[in-house]
């Protein structure tokens, strides 16, 4: 396990250098491109968090249209993107789309995907959000950062949620594209309860093409292995 880890390691850090060579000039403050912050985020793995990341494609509401169910479709989103998402931490081995489904809703993501409630959730480059899964969204919502500042852009992005966490509108269960649809979306530029479900305007018609958020964490079943 530990080579595995090792050869995870040297692969991450060769890729780094040479994207930052080609792109730019390496600096501290620059936590993709910093050999210090890839050592700093494989211990933060080994600490247990969970890592917000944001799909690079924009997606339309039809969000159930790349698996054979609507969550296996989101997984697949969201496992695609996560190489070139910015991520620092590389290292977290399970992925979920921050998206409500009928069958599984964000409030009930520890017992359907194992997503664990007591630890810290960062963003992509490790400025923390929330101290949990449970004041990440909800009532008791005060986010520690907005997530545009944390690195997950300035524009909206699907969550199919409401303001709890449970189904909001979903464009049909990620079916269809039809601009009479609506889908609920979320704003990274609020750090109140309402980031999940904007009370000014919470939806979106389902031709839009919008982000797609993702979490990436240690299962429950993992962290007790």
């Amino acid at each position: 396990m530990q080579s595995r880890r090792l050869i995870l390691i040297v692969f991450l850090y060769s890729f780094l250098y040479y994207n930052c060579l080609s792109d730019k000039t390496c600096s501290d403050d620059d936590k993709s491109c910093s050999s210090q912050a890839l050592i700093s985020s494989y211990l933060s793995f080994q600490q247990e968090a969970i890592y917000v990341y944001s799909t690079n494609q924009k997606y339309q509401g039809n969000l159930a249209a790349y698996g054979a169910t609507e969550e296996e479709s989101l997984q697949n989103i969201c496992r695609g993107e996560k190489l070139l998402s910015g991520l620092v931490n590389q290292f977290c081995p399970n992925v979920q789309a921050f998206v409500s489904t009928a069958n599984a809703p964000l409030f009930d993501y520890a017992s359907e995907y194992g997503v664990p409630t007591t630890v810290p959730i960062y963003g992509p480059t490790g400025i923390l959000l929330s101290d949990n899964w449970t004041t990440f969204f909800g009532s008791a919502t005060i986010l520690k950062s907005t997530l545009s500042a944390a690195g997950l852009g300035s524009e909206l992005f699907w969550t199919f949620a409401d303001s709890t966490g449970g189904q909001g509108t979903d464009c049909l269960n990620g079916t269809t594209t039809d601009s009479e649809s609506p889908g609920s979306i979320g704003t990274p530029n609020s750090t109140s309860l309402d980031w999940i479900n904007p009370t000014i305007s919470n939806s979106a018609s389902c031709d839009q093409s919008l982000r797609v958020l993702c979490i990436c964490y240690i299962a429950g079943e993992s962290v007790a292995q």
